[in-house]
């Protein structure tokens, strides 16, 4: 009934292990296996992860072998499910809380140890780039805690080692050597084959030495693998020709890793070029890389100016540097540069950069040369433009023109007068008859209370004359008197008239009498006045 009400992968998780609990009462729960198994992500083709990470995967793959063991099923869990959850679990080795490390162990464990699968872990124990000097492949086959399957050696061979984009194999069936004193490391010689240099992706199987039906994911892993290549560089020539190419060009050849001996010189009308072969060092065949550079770098200043040296169809590089047409570039920087050779790649195992040679570049002498201390590709400061003084000028203006003193500003205008502000006259009121007339209708609420007291029969001689009564009514009284003064009409008195006594007395009583009093005190306030 629970799991009806919440079916979460969390309280689906919980219930595995709880069921796992019961014995053969909990089999009720184990249906409920295959439901939360095909809620697994897939990713890459490799993983299977539940939506909530490491610890809701852990706890329902631990829950479901539990449950499994506990009844006596095989889970509802493929071999090929297995190994990717497997993989899942592996790709986490780098957890950082506590929490995870315990789920992590506590599922590893589970997976090592149970009667329905063991995955089999296929590493590499090796660097993942092979050369000539270092040709060994090493893998470690064991279960998911590093742990050997056997203590008899197995037998791991490499199925097919295929080259990553155009899937050329170069190795088929061959079988990997135990390596001594530990029986999960295996070794082969992967450059036997003379590989080019490149990607591959080595295809392993293992197999022990009795069937055990658990074992998944022991054929076909794939481990990722490079072929480094030794580079030797030939053929190469540095020199001179003119820009026009009228004459013939003057080069010298120099072997690695040697410096020319002479000093190529060249000017503004004449080209630096630079010719070179790679070759691979294993095959002996022309090559190419990602990355040929020529640098010159200045003796003095230490400038440095970089060209990409490009191969030809016959995979040879050369470069030609019309230095009139990049004068800007070496920003006219006359004198000595030495040049170098950068060669790299990322199946290279000999990346190199060569000291080649000694250039000295001429260029006119009308370009400013900047001292080591500045930045040669910025501006010197111009010189400060003087203006001369080229006479005195005397103005005359008509008589009738203001001449503004120096201490006030002529474009001020002068103060215009006081504003006199008019306040606005007041509304005029309404008749006093009107105004009477809405003041009894004032009291007409509370006559027609004494007349439904009357009607009602109120017995007035009732009426408690305890201290509590009267103050309540006086206090309502009281109230009924504030909202008579605060309806009491005002007028507003003038500003010249506030300070005269009279307004005073006359504001004093429209304050605090209804229109048909004011009336009255107000003209025998003006007789006395």
């Amino acid at each position: 009934a629970a799991l009806k009400k919440d079916d979460s992968l969390v309280n689906l998780g919980y219930s595995f292990l709880i069921a796992a609990q019961l014995g053969t009462d909990g089999t009720f729960a184990f249906d409920r296996i295959e439901d939360a198994i095909v809620q697994a992500d897939e990713v890459d083709s490799r993983f299977l992860q539940f939506e909530g990470g490491l610890s809701i995967t852990a706890l329902l793959v631990n829950g479901a072998y539990q449950l499994a063991a506990t009844v006596n099923k095989s889970p509802p869990i493929t071999g090929d499910q297995a190994v990717k959850f497997a993989n899942y679990f592996l790709s986490r080795r780098s957890v950082q809380t506590t929490k995870g490390a315990y789920s992590l162990l506590e599922v590893l464990g589970t997976l090592t140890k149970n009667k329905f699968h063991l995955p089999v872990s296929i590493t590499l124990a090796s660097q993942a780039a092979v050369s000539l000097e270092q040709p060994q492949v090493t893998v470690k086959v064991s279960d998911l805690l590093g742990q050997p399957l056997s203590a008899v050696p197995l037998t791991v061979t490499a199925e097919s080692a295929t080259r990553v984009g155009d899937d050329v194999v170069v190795l088929s069936k061959k079988k990997f050597e135990p390596v001594a004193k530990d029986t999960s490391l295996y070794t082969v010689n992967l450059m036997d084959t003379k590989p080019e240099r490149g990607f591959y992706k080595l295809t392993v199987s293992a197999a022990v030495p009795k069937p055990d039906p658990r074992l998944v994911g022991n054929i076909g892993a794939s481990l990722a693998v490079k072929v480094l290549s030794s580079v030797v560089v030939e053929n190469v020539e540095v020199g001179t020709a003119d820009a026009d190419q009228t004459t013939q060009a003057k080069l010298a050849k120099v072997n690695y890793p040697s410096k020319l001996t002479s000093v190529v010189e060249a000017d503004t009308l004449q080209k630096l070029i630079t010719k070179f072969n790679l070759k691979d060092k294993g095959t002996g065949k022309l090559m190419t890389v990602h990355q040929a550079f020529v640098k010159l770098t200045h003796r003095e200043t230490k400038a440095e100016i970089i060209f990409v040296a490009d191969a030809d169809s016959t995979k040879t590089y050369k470069l030609d540097v019309d230095i009139g047409a990049k004068a800007s570039e070496f920003g006219h920087l006359s004198g000595q540069y030495s040049m170098e050779l950068l060669v790299g790649d990322s199946v290279l195992s000999n990346s190199f950069s060569w000291h080649v040679a000694d250039v000295v570049l001429k260029f006119p002498e009308y370009a400013s040369t900047p001292t080591p201390s500045k930045d040669p590709y910025l501006y010197a400061p111009k010189p400060e433009i003087q203006h001369p003084h080229v006479a005195d000028v005397v103005l005359k203006f008509p008589e009738y023109a203001s001449t503004p003193t120096p201490s006030k500003d002529p474009y001020l205008y002068a103060p215009k007068p006081e504003i006199q502000h008019v306040f606005r006259e007041p509304d005029s009121r309404p008749p006093v008859a009107v105004s009477n007339l809405f003041t009894g209708l004032l009291g007409v609420p509370l006559l027609l209370l004494f007349i439904l007291w009357a009607k009602l029969g109120v017995n007035v001689s009732n009426f408690p004359l305890s201290l509590s009564a009267v103050g309540f009514h006086l206090g309502l009284g009281g109230i009924f008197g504030l909202f008579g003064v605060f309806l009491a009409p005002t007028e507003h008195v003038p500003d010249h008239e506030v300070s005269s006594g009279t307004w005073r007395r006359h504001l004093l009583v429209r304050q605090q009498a209804p229109s048909w009093y004011c009336a009255k005190k107000e003209a025998a306030l003006d007789t006395n006045t």
